[in-house]
């Protein structure tokens, strides 16, 4: 939209309106009488409504309208230059709907009868001054003359716009990837056009029904048909490019997977297109497709909203998945020579470790940088900088790993810190925690965890045991944090609920841990506030409780109703917060029916949510999260799965290829399910940001190492680490043994001995009370990860006639028995146990 010219430049005269002669070219209601326009809006409004026609104004039959008059006026195409000035750098979609053709609301867009230079004229006014950007004409159904309008968009170097719903051959097959043009925009869709999901599922057609939009049920059923033809021809097209398996056109019928939304994707990004386009709405599983020509209000564009928010967004399992996905397959433009990445890693000569935290920040340790460079390090191994829970000593307690903490001077602090560093000579080494999260009311996809069970959308990056041995838990998380059992706890009344008016929300409250509640179990709450209040506010409040009673379930499984749960829980609780805010007497009843609750109240409350809490001495039997060790403060982490490694290292990565950090050190990578799959993602990870092409393997076979990493790794004087790992080596706890030996006289071993002994009542040598020990650990701390082990050994015994007959207790006892005689910290077994590992198992199996 054009503003107001500025003061004292020269502004055109507009064309006058002339009685009877329809409507005036020009802009909207300018320089026409006042009669006349509101003629001209009844009309419009009219036209709309009766033929449903996508233009946004009447256009009579005349001449003088369309893009070659506008430009033949010098005025008018100098108004169109300033207009355009920017625009021409940006996409401009759909070219024609502003022009209505004379031929009618049927004449195709961009018809053969507007002059091909006219059409080309408005979007090329002043793109030939934006010098070095590209620009897209969209091809939002196939044009008349596409060879000559394709060879006219190749000399002006425009990209054609090419999306896969139309991309077919004559027999209707959709065109191989390779057939794509390389000066063009690829894409599955547009906003114009069917979500992939509404497109698979025929949901599109249902809607466009359901609005009248087809003359006859025929004209439905026929192109219902032919989209399930369409579906089987895109199962063969993608089993054609190897994306799909043998025998997918069985799930034609099926409902969309995310598998097949990542093969549909991988299709399209395989074109060697210049650049390719994914709607989030795609990669979300939206039915709704954004804009539904043809409609005005029936299918109010501006109202549609995706289920996420902004920063959830980035977090998303699907989101993830996918881009990783494209991220792989699409082909990156070569740095700047000045900006090529470091081929090979840079490895210190000597570290010097800062533990950061709210007492000794990024501008605290500016201090101490020239004291570091006169000692001769050459980088500084930084303790874990991202936002760890509030007033962390040593920030192993991550709750987001997607920013600097801003409790040691946040991102602006770390950069003069990096500067500073820079300008000693000195590196920097990032310590980055990638097994376990700090759990609590600061970690927001925990919290979402707890509001929603197993529908939550960041269920499965934590490791948790949906469905434990104990089936009261079933669907729920076991949080042991309360200081006695729960009955006194609720009974002396130090359970409490909390209004949160601003969000809308009320919590559980317990000293200062706060729990979000169900959504869906604020409804009773609710309707109970309704009956406090009159007739006008009740029915708000009654309204608002039904919403929360059609939300779905925890326990679904279909992704579109988690998604739908997720959107509309926050529709609801912003329509709650709307309503407290602007009544005082809905706040003061809903507020009143909290304090109302007694312990029974309470207690039904607590048992309808998706945990359970619990005396903090039941977490060694009954915990049924992963921990770091037996901190149940600690959760750990699904870092195998894709979407979970790039939501928790993207940030780390990103400041490594930026050069940033020069190295990394990795926490206790042997919590994790599989090390050797994680080094190597890291690498890749960082390869794809920076630019680096990865080679086979490295000399002496060792994996590609680009990025300098090592892990804190306890390893045995007898064990060797992987040499599959993409990793420089540990942290050195071997060689600080090994560098202490020097200060022990071994010859002095048999007094030490005589004198421990003589102090201490033991008789046994060292290997026994390491075996007693782990025993000891196993029954105490451990107990409730060794019944989860015993319970999943259980299954594959009752799984063979041979071993259906042991019984839980008797697996469980082998099992303890087995893990501590192992003479390792671990074994990495994930297909088949390596040489290293079957001689552990081995030798433990034979001295248990």
């Amino acid at each position: 939209m054009a503003g107001r010219p500025a003061a004292g430049r020269h502004r055109a005269p507009l064309p006058r309106a002339r009685r009877g002669r329809g409507p005036v070219p020009g802009p909207r209601g300018v320089g026409r009488p006042r009669r006349l326009r509101c003629l001209g809006a009844r009309r419009a409004l009219r036209a709309r409504r009766l033929r449903r026609r996508t233009a946004r104004r009447v256009q009579p039959e005349r001449p003088g309208l369309g893009p070659a008059a506008a430009a033949a006026r010098p005025a008018g195409r100098r108004a169109l230059q300033v207009l355009h000035r920017h625009a021409a750098r940006v996409h401009a979609p759909r070219g024609g709907l502003a022009h209505r053709p004379r031929d009618g609301a049927h004449a195709p867009v961009l018809g053969a009868r507007r002059p091909r230079r006219a059409r080309r004229g408005l979007r090329a006014l002043s793109a030939a001054r934006a010098d070095g950007h590209r620009h897209a004409g969209e091809r939002a159904q196939p044009l008349h003359g596409d060879d000559e309008m394709r060879a006219a968009l190749a000399r002006n170097e425009l990209l054609s716009y090419r999306l896969l719903y139309f991309e077919r051959g004559e027999d209707g097959a959709f065109k191989p990837p390779q057939a794509y043009p390389h000066e063009a925009l690829v894409a599955v869709s547009t906003h114009d056009l069917p979500t992939l999901a509404g497109w698979w599922s025929g949901h599109d057609l249902q809607v466009r029904a359901r609005l009248g939009l087809y003359t006859s049920p025929a004209q439905l059923a026929q192109q219902q048909a032919a989209r399930a033809q369409d579906r089987e021809r895109l199962l063969e097209a993608l089993q054609r490019a190897g994306l799909l398996a043998e025998g997918a056109q069985a799930a034609a019928e099926a409902p969309l997977t995310q598998e097949l939304v990542e093969a549909v994707h991988a299709y399209v990004a395989m074109a060697p297109s210049r650049v390719m386009v994914m709607q989030l709405e795609d990669a979300l599983g939206v039915l709704d497709q954004p804009n539904l020509p043809g409609t005005v209000d029936e299918h109010p564009n501006w109202r549609r909203k995706l289920p996420l928010a902004l920063p959830a967004l980035a977090a998303d399992a699907r989101v993830q998945a996918l881009s990783t996905r494209l991220a792989q397959l699409r082909p990156h433009a070569p740095l700047h020579a000045s900006a090529q990445p470091r081929a090979e890693a840079t490895v210190p000569r000597a570290t010097y470790r800062l533990q950061f935290h709210a007492g000794f920040g990024f501008d605290d340790a500016l201090q101490v940088l020239p004291y570091l460079q006169r000692l001769g390090v050459s980088h500084v191994y930084c303790s874990p900088l991202t936002r760890a829970r509030p007033g962390s000593l040593h920030g192993y307690d991550v709750v987001a790993h997607d920013e600097i903490n801003p409790e040691l001077g946040g991102r602006a602090g770390f950069e003069r810190f990096r500067a500073a560093a820079r300008a000693q000579g000195l590196g920097l080494l990032l310590d980055l925690v990638p097994n376990h999260m700090g759990i609590g009311s600061d970690n927001a996809w925990w919290m979402d965890v707890l509001e929603n069970g197993p529908a939550s959308l960041y269920a499965r990056y934590f490791d948790i045991d949906w469905q434990p041995v104990d089936r009261a838990l079933e669907g729920k998380v076991l949080l042991p944090v309360l200081g006695e059992h729960f009955g006194r706890v609720l009974e002396d009344g130090r359970l409490q609920l909390r209004l949160d008016a601003a969000r809308g929300a009320i919590e559980l409250h317990y000293e200062e841990h706060r729990f979000p509640l169900d959504p869906r179990s604020l409804a009773p709450l609710l309707h109970s506030a309704a009956q406090r209040s009159g007739p006008g506010l009740s029915a708000a409040l009654q309204s608002l409780a039904e919403g929360f009673e059609r939300l779905p379930a925890r326990d679904v499984e279909v992704l579109q109703a988690r998604l739908q749960r997720a959107h509309d829980k926050e529709a609801l609780k912003s329509k709650l917060a709307a309503l407290l805010h602007a009544d005082d007497a809905a706040r003061g009843a809903l507020q009143a029916e909290l304090e109302a609750q007694d312990a029974d109240g309470l207690e039904a409350l607590h048992e309808a949510q998706a945990y359970r809490l619990a005396y903090w001495r039941v977490a060694s039997d009954e915990i049924n999260y992963r921990r770091f060790f037996d901190i149940n403060e600690l959760a750990a982490l699904r870092v195998e799965e894709p979407a979970v490694f790039e939501a928790t290292h993207g940030f780390a990565l990103e400041l490594a290829a930026a050069q940033a950090v020069d190295g990394l050190r990795i926490d206790h990578p042997d919590g994790l399910l599989d090390p050797a799959q994680y080094f190597e993602r890291l690498q890749r990870g960082y390869a794809h940001r920076a630019g680096v092409v990865l080679p086979a393997q490295e000399a002496h076979g060792r994996p590609p190492r680009p990025l300098y990493v090592v892990a804190e790794k306890i390893a045995a004087a007898h064990e060797d680490v992987p040499q599959r790992w993409a990793l420089h080596g540990t942290t050195g706890y071997r060689f600080a043994n090994v560098a202490n030996g020097v200060l022990v006289d071994g010859a002095a071993r048999a007094r030490m001995d005589r004198i421990w002994r003589g102090f201490s009542g033991q008789a046994q040598d060292f290997d026994e009370l390491a075996h007693d020990g782990k025993r000891a650990i196993q029954r105490s701390s451990l107990a409730s990860e060794l019944t989860v082990l015993a319970g999943e050994l259980l299954r594959v015994a009752r799984a063979h006639r041979r071993t259906r007959d042991y019984t839980f207790n008797a697996l469980r006892e082998a099992l303890a028995e087995v893990a501590a005689c192992m003479p390792v910290y671990r074994t990495y077994i994930v297909d088949q146990p390596s040489p290293q590992d079957r001689r552990y198992i081995d030798w433990a199996v034979a001295q248990a």
